[in-house]
């Protein structure tokens, strides 16, 4: 059942494209600022009352409904709506061969609409919470939104959304209409010396994308419309040298070292083996803690990837090395317990991620001073100190 409802919902998403552009099918592919990017992290954020599912639009999609709804809850909703024609109806055929107080019966019409409301959401929610592909689908057409547990901030489809990180950013050209390029060059005077290299179209686009992933997308879509154009492929060799000092400038801001391309190989690959974990076994302790780690990746960038490289450890283990490190001081903070000594949801896992970082950075190491039953023994009892 649920693998055909996802079905129906991926052939709706096929058909709106047309109209409404590009749908995302998963959580990680929704562009902008979204909190989390992948569907286990959303639903735990939301059990934990972290983050709000909400409505958004008012309008109510019977395509969906239709596909999402159960066969009794189909035949309740057609009880719900076909009263706005029977009951008016059936309170006039009464009113005047009765009395014209069963007017008053028109009332009942607000029950059923209250009804018929509450039925829709419910069918909505579940829907969002069974599947990743139906989430994508309900949020991306403004059934859903996401809020904070403090409501300071909401997070909703809109329109400029609609293009994909790689679309806005140049990676994927297309045929639009040329925008007009904002001259660099001022009236009288030269403009500053370029270098006897061109920047490549790939380099812009590649430092972009890094730069993306680091500030926002939105951050980057914002200093390249200053130059009035759509895409990284319009930009002038004068503006791709501004643009690109403007990134470096941004990243150095936000605690990046400056290098030919923001990211160097190891701390890259780092970052990529992150992004793999995000959708693994440890897929959501990696969320929780996951702006930790990229926070310290790029500030140890000089050290903690070339360093641990040249000793031959894969970039896996360099992620679990990060992990393990600030779980070093999370886990006994008490900011994961429920009481004294025991672990919340997340503390769990937070947990198993911390017993399997260890191990395998022991098998990795095995000649350390501490093994790894020691070293989570010890751990193991600092939580239960704490809370």
């Amino acid at each position: 059942m649920a693998n055909e409802i996802e079905r129906e919902i991926a052939q709706m998403a096929d058909a709106l494209e047309t109209k409404r552009g590009r749908f995302p099918r998963r959580v990680g592919e929704i562009p902008g600022c979204f909190p989390y990017s992948n569907f286990k992290g959303l639903l735990l954020a939301f059990e934990t009352k972290e983050l709000l599912l909400q409505r958004f639009a008012y309008e109510l999609l019977n395509f969906a409904f239709d596909t999402l709804a159960t066969p009794s809850e189909r035949f309740r909703m057609y009880v719900y709506g076909s009263s706005w024609i029977f009951i008016p109806l059936i309170s006039l055929v009464l009113g005047y061969f009765a009395s014209w107080w069963f007017i008053l019966i028109n009332l009942l019409i607000l029950v059923f609409m209250s009804r018929a409301k509450k039925l829709y959401n419910r069918v909505i929610y579940r829907g969002a919470f069974d599947s990743e592909l139906v989430f994508c689908f309900l949020y991306c057409t403004g059934q859903v939104c996401v809020t904070t547990a403090d409501f300071e901030k909401t997070y909703y489809w809109s329109h400029e959304n609609k293009r994909s990180v790689e679309e806005v950013i140049g990676m994927q050209e297309e045929e639009k209409p040329k925008t007009r390029r904002r001259s660099t060059k001022k009236e009288g005077k030269e403009p500053p010396p370029i270098g006897a290299d061109e920047i490549p179209d790939s380099e812009v686009n590649k430092a972009a994308s890094e730069a993306a992933k680091i500030l926002s997308v939105q951050v980057v879509l914002d200093e390249l419309h200053k130059y009035e154009v759509e895409s990284t492929s319009e930009l002038d060799q004068e503006g791709r040298v501004q643009f690109m000092a403007k990134l470096r400038e941004l990243l150095n801001d936000d605690g990046a070292t400056d290098e030919e391309t923001f990211l160097n190989a190891d701390t890259g690959l780092a970052f990529s083996e992150l992004d793999k974990a995000m959708s693994g076994q440890h897929g959501i302790a990696f969320t929780v803690i996951k702006p930790q780690i990229e926070q310290l990746l790029r500030h140890s960038k000089e050290t903690l990837a070339p360093t641990m490289r040249k000793t031959g450890i894969s970039h896996e283990v360099i992620v679990l090395a990060a992990a393990k490190l600030i779980l070093d001081d999370v886990l006994p903070s008490g900011n994961y317990h429920i009481y004294r000594g025991v672990l919340s949801q997340k503390g769990h896992f937070l947990f198993d991620l911390y017993n399997f970082a260890v191990r395998k950075l022991w098998a990795e190491g095995p000649d350390q001073e501490v093994s790894a039953d020691a070293e989570i023994n010890s751990m193991e009892e600092a939580i239960s100190k704490v809370g």
